[in-house]
């Protein structure tokens, strides 16, 4: 019995264990299609809310002497939040259009949807009942 090459034995090269891998970077990818619609989705369902915020927010500056309103202002900071996240998922957008068999692609374009819509939630100012405890904000 002729002694088997390593070379030809690689579990890598099989057409059984490659289509499993196919299918398993195909689920990834439809799972990080449904990630950036629900981090769409749940900006915009927020949307309301963040408004309002940036309204009670707003009371303290001295928006009137620049010339803006504190809803036009409002609006401006939620436009631009928009246009982070729809930049960010734009770019994973990319990096799986160019790339869509490569892991590491899929991770960096996983990434930058979370970062995406995490973003504009971390940019935002505490509530004034919070307090600096070290380098965190803990609400009192």
């Amino acid at each position: 019995m002729p002694a088997s090459n390593p070379a030809s034995v690689d579990p890598l090269i099989s057409p059984r264990l490659s289509a499993r891998r196919g299918r398993l970077i195909s689920t990834a990818r439809l799972v990080l299609i449904l990630i950036a619609f629900v981090v769409l989705g749940l900006f915009i369902a927020g949307i309301p809310a963040r408004f309002s915020d940036q309204l009670t927010r707003l009371e303290s500056l001295s928006l009137l002497d620049i010339g803006l309103s504190s809803g036009v202002y409002a609006g401006i900071v939620l436009g631009v939040d928009f246009l982070v996240i729809l930049a960010h998922i734009g770019i994973a957008g990319v990096i799986l259009w160019r790339r869509p068999y490569d892991w590491i692609a899929l991770f960096v374009a996983f990434t930058l949807v979370i970062s995406g819509g995490a973003l504009p939630i971390a940019t935002r100012p505490p509530a004034p009942s919070c307090t600096l405890f070290g380098s965190f904000w803990i609400a009192a």
